[in-house]
């Protein structure tokens, strides 16, 4: 369920998933800037992720997506990529809708006319299953001090120091000044940005930031008071578990702001049957 729950919108999350976070973010003495947050939003990604399975191993899965926003959430549409070694989730031509509105996420097998649904509250049952895992572990383990820091942190039993650090110089990315933004927990880089800071994404991603289990009360605060768009960016995860990325690099390659979408693209297509349930097995 985890994995699902990243699969469908991993790529379109990590894309706006960091932000300027207020004065922190920006230069002492410098004016905030008024950022322009369309009704629509259009972009086009190329990136990669390192991904690990259930046996620790590791495998990179490069992506071209096409993503379309609006207030009701995302699509992501997979252009290019290579398969994850786990199916279609990787392959070019799959579709990832997540509604902000309806709590849910589908996506869609073009190919079987098939989709599958992980609303968030099953993201969330699959979350805490992981900690159970992660709280097992901490517990019949000998770890190092650093490794039973790490999931104290995973485990929300300790708060990490939160640092926000931005360069003073802005650079031209599409034609759109983007200041050079890193996020720190505890000294460790776990997020950094080239973001627009003329741009908002058209919907509100937290409440889906906090689903993946992946940052803490802390840099979700940070980030929940951006306002900003991120143009190029890198993830360093930090949950030690299946489907949450390890490493994800993105950057926009192409950027439209339409007037209007066609809603049908954020509803599953007509003739669509509803695919077997994932198993909520742990």
């Amino acid at each position: 369920m985890l994995k699902a729950l990243w699969m469908a919108v991993a790529v379109a999350l990590s894309a706006v998933v960091a932000g300027c976070a207020g004065g922190e973010a920006r230069p002492a003495g410098e004016p905030a800037r008024e950022a322009a947050r369309p009704a629509f939003l259009v972009y086009e990604t190329t990136g990669r992720k390192i991904m690990t399975d259930a046996f620790d191993r590791e495998q990179e899965v490069r992506l071209s997506q096409r993503i379309y926003a609006s207030d009701k959430g995302l699509r992501t549409e997979t252009t290019a990529g290579a398969a994850d070694g786990a199916g279609k989730a990787g392959a070019a031509g799959a579709v990832g809708i997540l509604r902000l509105d309806r709590k849910l996420m589908w996506q869609l097998d073009t190919a079987e006319r098939a989709y599958s649904e992980v609303t968030f509250a099953e993201a969330a049952e699959s979350v805490r299953g992981v900690r159970e895992l992660l709280g097992r572990r901490l517990a019949d383990e000998k770890l190092s001090p650093e490794q039973r820091r790490a999931l104290e942190v995973a485990l929300g039993r300790r708060q990490p120091k939160v640092e926000v650090k931005a360069d003073p110089e802005t650079v031209e990315i599409l034609g759109r000044r983007c200041r050079h933004v890193r996020y720190f927990e505890d000294g460790q880089l776990r997020i950094e940005e080239w973001a627009a800071e003329d741009l908002v994404i058209p919907c509100d991603m937290s409440e889906v930031r906090a689903l993946t289990g992946d940052f803490s009360p802390g840099l979700l605060k940070e980030l929940k008071g951006r306002r900003s768009f991120a143009l190029k960016f890198r993830i360093v995860g930090r949950l030690p578990a299946s489907g949450i990325p390890r490493l994800s690099e993105v950057e926009v390659t192409r950027l439209e702001l339409p007037e209007k979408l066609d809603p049908a693209l954020f509803e599953v297509p007509e003739g669509y049957r509803l695919a077997k349930a994932v198993s909520k097995t742990r």
